[in-house]
């Protein structure tokens, strides 16, 4: 029976996913039950769904949306996963809720690219993982989610790279909020882990993820961890505090950026590192962790650490335990209650730690058992044991530059082989202190105001070099305690409040050449101390030595060496003062008896005259081709001479050393330039000598050229090139000359500071100069060069319009080009107003149009070598139409002649009426020509019948007037006396005009052949019908109206008549009336024909000869030349 049962379920289970399945196989589909989707397409939740299936939605195909619209799918604590998607890409699943899975994960995307993730629920009492993407799953984006309570909220594994985890909450899951293993180039951004019981973020064998602007606080171990190789990851903008562990922690992970966080009130440390190199630590906030703000360890080496602010915190602000080799720079580290500003541990060597600032530490810098390590240019105030402390063998350190004021020990030492130099230990209980502490070097630092000792060396600090040191103004400047084979020497220890120089149970050091002065109880003082060496002092005080319970000390060296010390006091009774020197060796005669055992033999006496000084080399006025110079001074003085040093003038001061006999030294590096050298010798007493200068020119460099004309067209030939040359000792100036066929040296001349050409001549076009500076020391300048033209040409302009033109548009009349390789400016002038030109076509045109007018243009062309040339183009622009009047015939009118006179008044203000025509319907046109006063004519011989006349009236600019029409009537009686008895009556559509029967009968005979519009009207003077001399073949009598320019047939038959016409013969205003006979031979029947040629040079020669053609009675026998005149066609 149950075996039933559990079929049964199976069965209906089955049938529930097959029905899912089929739902689901188009868009936009409805989904309430387990089910797989396998086709494409959008899906939406519409009711909540309990698991029966290990995967609740599997989807097994690309490009599906999924849309919970908030509704849940629960597990039912079983394993397995929400939704489920494999082996695809562009899968949305958003807006879903997903709750109560065991040992799976809600969201599970296994080979999934490209995807989304979005504004879902997750959650599962800590037993699966809210969100999974693994085995290459790519380039998916999971944003907007909410997945708290899991195992891990969101976890990313096994190659998954390249995804966008933003803006979600992953917060108290029961490992990690967001989890990635063995996955690259991921970015998490924007996100919330919190209250996790392990790891906010955690980065397990991942590399090049970027965390940022991500909150990871209060998580029960670590905010944010990597660990295992997790390289290369940049994480900066996050907020991890209150961790119970650390804020940021790093362990065997290289290369990683950590900027910009803040890691605060964290149990442990606010950044951990351990076995991690390379990592940049940059611009972090550190504070109040319950450990140290930043902790290194376990050779955590070449790493940086820049710019963080680490206060407050309950250890160190930053600590390291055995790493070395790291770089800390530029951090704040205060008020680190219970260790070190910085503090270096257990063989961490090698590390440079500089210009940090560490006050109101317990120790500002702190290191132990650490070696090797630089300490440079920090700030280090305020600390209450130390500002910089090196115990336990913290040896061959180097401590230089670093400020180190009101701590209870400026700087503190338990430790051998350092060096410390340069520093400034002021206003502290003791400045610089030594204790058990060998063979270091302290030079060079300022230790003064301070409550205690400025320097102090105790517990057998041995074998120790103090050197050019200030200990001024302590309670004592430099005390040694049970401290032996010490080197004091060119210190000053001046105006403490009990001694200068204090040794008690100290041997065997020697105390040379110190400057000790105005203390207050004794300038030094000895108890218990013996052998030592102490002379070459200076000693000014009130009591210059105290002895007590001392044995013997050695006050001076042989004289060669310096003898004994200075014995002086401020009211001038020292023994040195007080006592002769007659042999003047610069020594007292009488020794100076201390006590007992300690006696001055050579105590130095007061020297009042000043050293005598020579300045061997440089020699004055002396020039030198290297930067630096030797110098070699002699300097002798009877006490001995201190110190020698050179000035050079408004550059430096360089001291020089006892070489031999001399005193040596360079002035190191020195620009071009004039120099004044002086010496000063300073004796042991503070005696000076200065020489008088010493003048020396430095000339390294080759001169300087500066060709003080620009690359320049030029329209003369000499006084071009100017030059000048800057150089300490030149010796020539070159010009090399090249215009393309002639290379040829010049020397260039000097006049007023300038070098030039004053009678070279160039040659004209393009030259080319280089310039060569040489000085006396070989060195050239041949990098100027400088190319210019020669033109002594002026531009040639090429006007393209004729002079006196008319033009009826004032765009493009200007129309000129110009010749000129060199062009500067081209102007156009008409009187004072300038036309504005381009030239984009080739040529200069004006760019604007002309209004009208009559112009004077000037033209003007400028050459780049000041060459120029004018030119004057005289033209009218007129773009108005003349104005006609037609005075007859009246509109209207009907006429009962056949040839109608014509009379018109045309003028144009501007450019004058070119031409006044008549069109007479479509019968023919008419010239009219002007008889002073109006344009007449008449129109020829018309048929009855309606005519409109339209008068076209054209000036010199081409403008035209056809606006003035009237329309006539011609209505001839049939009833003329011509039609009933006239012997005309077989010629009917010849002119009127024409009286003689014979020419009448001879135009009707024949076809009458024109050539242009202008013929036409002429040759209807003749007779109505007319052809046109295209195509036209002569097949019997014919005239020919019009020259061969414009008639066809005229150019066929020119040669064949006596005169040929053109526009030169017979010549203005004249024609010529040819008859020619022609005999036809093509035929089987000969035929005659009669050729007449009517013809001029121009119209009116035309019109001349067809009219006088009309008055003759006969054909001529030979050709008739006419003329016309003001009074009409007469014979020429």
């Amino acid at each position: 029976m149950n075996e039933l049962k559990f079929k049964t379920a199976i069965l209906l289970a089955l049938l529930t996913c097959l029905a899912c399945i089929s739902s689901v196989s188009s868009a936009d589909t409805a989904i309430n039950t387990n089910c797989v989707i396998t086709e494409p397409g959008n899906y939406y939740l519409t009711d909540n769904i309990t698991g029966t299936t290990a995967n609740v939605i599997e989807i097994t195909c690309s490009n599906v949306v999924l849309d919970g619209q908030g509704y849940f799918i629960d597990g039912a604590n079983a394993a397995g996963s929400g939704i489920y998607a494999g082996g695809v890409s562009n899968i949305t699943i958003k807006n879903v809720n997903i709750r109560n899975f065991s040992g799976g994960s809600e969201i599970y995307f296994s080979e999934v690219t490209n995807s989304f993730i979005t504004n879902n629920s997750l959650e599962s009492d800590g037993l699966s993982f809210g969100i999974q993407l693994e085995s290459y799953s790519n380039n998916n984006t999971i944003t907007g989610n909410t997945a708290n309570s899991n195992s891990d909220g969101i976890f990313l594994t096994s190659s998954s790279n390249y995804n966008l985890i933003t803006n979600n909450t992953a917060n108290s899951n029961a490992n990690h909020g967001i989890l990635l293993v063995s996955s690259l180039n991921n970015t998490i951004t924007g996100n919330t882990a919190d209250l996790n019981d392990k790891y906010g973020i955690y980065l397990y064998s991942s590399l090049n993820n970027t965390i940022t602007g991500n909150t990871a606080d209060s998580n029960n171990l670590t905010g944010i961890y990597l660990q295992s190789s997790s390289n290369y990851n940049t994480i900066t903008g996050n907020t991890a505090d209150s961790n119970n562990d650390s804020g940021i922690s790093l362990q065997s992970s290289l290369n990683n950026t950590i900027t910009s966080n803040a890691v605060n009130l964290n149990n442990n440390s606010g950044i951990f590192l351990t076995s991690s190199l390379n990592n940049l630590i940059t611009n972090n906030t550190a504070d109040s962790n319950n450990n140290s703000g930043i902790y290194l360890q376990s050779s955590s080496n070449y790493n940086t650490i820049t710019n963080n602010t680490a206060n407050s915190n309950a250890n160190f602000g930053i600590f390291l335990t055995s790493s070395s080799n790291n770089t800390i720079t530029n951090n704040g580290l205060n008020s680190n209650a219970g260790g070190s500003g910085i503090y270096l541990g257990s063989s961490s060597n090698y590390n440079t730690i500089t210009g940090n600032n560490a006050t109101s530490n317990v120790n500002g810098i702190s290191l132990k058992f650490s070696l090797n390590n630089t300490i440079i240019g920090n700030t280090i105030d305020l600390n209450s044991n130390s500002g910089i402390s090196l115990t336990y063998s913290s040896n061959y350190n180097t401590i230089t530059g670093n400020n180190a004021t009101s701590n209870s020990n400026g700087i503190y030492l338990k430790s051998s082989s350092n060096t410390i130099t340069n520093n400034t230990a002021d206003s502290n209980s003791i400045g610089i202190y030594l204790d058990s502490s060998l063979n270091n070097t302290i030079t060079g630092n300022n230790a003064t105001s301070n409550s205690g000792d400025g320097i102090y060396l105790c517990s057998s600090s041995n074998y120790n070099t103090i050197t050019n040191n200030t200990a001024d103004s302590n309670v004592i400047g430099i005390s040694l305690t049970s401290s032996s084979n010490n080197s004091i020497t060119n210190n000053t220890a001046d105006l403490n409040g009990i001694y200068g120089i204090y040794l008690g149970s100290s041997s065997n050091n020697a105390i040379t050449t110190n400057a000790v002065n105005s203390n207050v109880l004794y300038g030094i003082s000895l108890v218990d101390s013996n052998y030592n060496q102490i002379y070459t002092n200076i000693f000014n005080n009130s009591q210059n030595y105290d002895i007590s319970s001392s044995g013997i000390n050695y006050w001076n060296t042989s004289k060669e060496q310096g003898g004994g010390n200075y014995w002086f006091t401020p009211t001038g009774m020292g023994w040195s003062e007080t006592h002769s020197d007659l042999n003047n060796d610069g020594f007292c005669d009488d020794q100076y008896n201390l006590s007992t055992d300690n006696i001055d033999y050579l105590p130095k006496s007061l020297d009042m005259a000043a050293p005598e000084v020579i300045i061997n080399s440089p020699l004055n006025e002396s020039i030198y081709n290297t930067s630096s110079i030797l110098i070699n001074v002699t300097a002798i003085d009877s006490s001995d001479v201190s110190l020698v040093t050179v000035e050079i003038e408004n550059v430096k001061n360089v001291t020089l050393s006892l070489n031999g006999s001399y005193y040596t030294g360079n002035t190191g590096n020195l620009l071009d330039g004039i120099y004044n050298i002086t010496v000063t010798s300073k004796d042991e007493n503070g005696n000076t000598n200065t020489t008088k200068p010493v003048t020396i020119t430095i000339d390294t460099t080759a001169p300087k050229v500066i060709i003080n004309h620009a690359e320049d067209d030029f329209n003369r030939i000499t006084n071009i090139l100017n030059v000048t040359i800057n150089d300490l000792s030149l010796d020539s100036v070159i010009a090399e000359i090249n215009n393309g066929t002639v290379l040829k040296n010049i020397t260039l001349n000097e006049t007023n500071g300038y070098f030039g050409n004053s009678t070279y001549e160039f040659s004209e076009g393009l030259n080319t100069v280089k310039i060569y500076a040489n000085d006396s020391f070989g060195h050239r300048n041949s990098n100027e060069t400088v190319d210019f033209v020669v033109d002594l040409t002026k531009p040639v302009i090429t006007v393209n319009i004729e002079d006196g033109k008319y033009f009826n548009n004032g765009s493009n009349v200007i129309n000129f080009t110009v010749d000129e390789d060199y062009i500067d400016s081209v102007t156009a002038f008409n009187g004072s107003t300038e036309i504005l030109l381009n030239n984009s076509t080739g040529n200069y045109l004006n760019s604007v149009a002309l209004n009208e007018g009559v112009y004077n243009v000037t033209i003007r062309i400028n050459d780049t070598a000041g060459n120029n040339v004018n030119k004057t183009v005289r033209f009218t622009v007129d773009t108005t139409a003349p104005v006609l009047t037609l005075k007859n015939p009246v509109n209207g009118t009907t006429f009962t002649t056949s040839s109608i006179s014509l009379n018109v008044s045309a003028n144009d203000s501007l450019s004058n009426v070119s031409s006044v025509i008549a069109k007479i319907g479509s019968v023919r046109n008419v010239t009219l020509f002007f008889d002073g006063e109006y344009y007449t004519g008449n129109t020829g011989t018309l048929s009855n019948g309606n005519y409109e006349i339209r008068i076209i009236v054209t000036d010199l600019a081409g403008n035209v007037n056809s606006n003035e029409t009237v329309n006539i009537t011609v209505a001839v009686p049939s009833s003329s006396s011509r039609s009933s008895g006239s012997s005309h009556s077989s010629s009917s559509d010849v002119s009127d005009d024409i009286e003689s029967d014979s020419v009448r009968d001879a135009v009707s005979d024949s076809d009458v052949v024109y050539g242009n519009s202008f013929d036409e009207g002429y040759a209807q003077e003749l007779k109505e019908n007319l052809y046109d001399s295209e195509d036209y073949e002569i097949s019997g009598d014919t005239i020919i109206v019009g020259g061969p320019e414009s008639n066809k047939l005229a150019e066929k038959y020119d040669s064949k008549f006596g005169i040929s016409i053109s526009n030169d013969n017979p010549g203005e205003n004249k024609g010529i009336i040819q008859v020619l006979k022609v005999q036809d031979n093509s035929g089987s029947i000969i035929q005659s024909y009669t050729i007449i040629y009517i013809a001029g040079s121009d119209r009116l020669g035309t019109q001349a000869a067809l009219e006088y053609f009309k008055t003759l009675n006969e054909l001529p026998e030979g050709p008739l030349m006419i003329e016309w005149t003001a009074n009409g066609p007469v014979l020429a």
